[in-house]
């Protein structure tokens, strides 16, 4: 069973899509540290988007993480003061 199959109940491209941004999460996370994506903001968080445009942000934010580990750069987190007063 290929890493996609468990989430093929969403539809198989949302789940290569799921997929990919899990891989590239992870990959992230283990070069950067536990905790290098808490205060980043990936996508449109006040935005619930239909599964066709779920597969392109899911795209592009695994697009975006994928570029921050090639280039060793992390990507910018919000200052945790700010964070703190955001409302979601």
């Amino acid at each position: 069973m290929e890493d996609w199959e468990q989430y093929k109940a969403f539809g198989e491209e949302y789940a290569k899509a799921l997929t990919r941004f899990n891989e590239a999460r992870n990959r992230y996370v283990k070069k950067f540290g536990e905790h290098s994506l808490d205060r980043v903001l990936l996508g449109e968080p006040l935005i619930r988007m239909p599964l066709s445009v779920d597969v392109e942000c899911l795209n592009k934010n695994a697009n975006d993480i994928e570029l921050a580990i090639q280039n060793n750069k992390p990507l910018e987190q919000i200052p945790e003061e700010m964070w703190e007063n955001m409302i979601f």
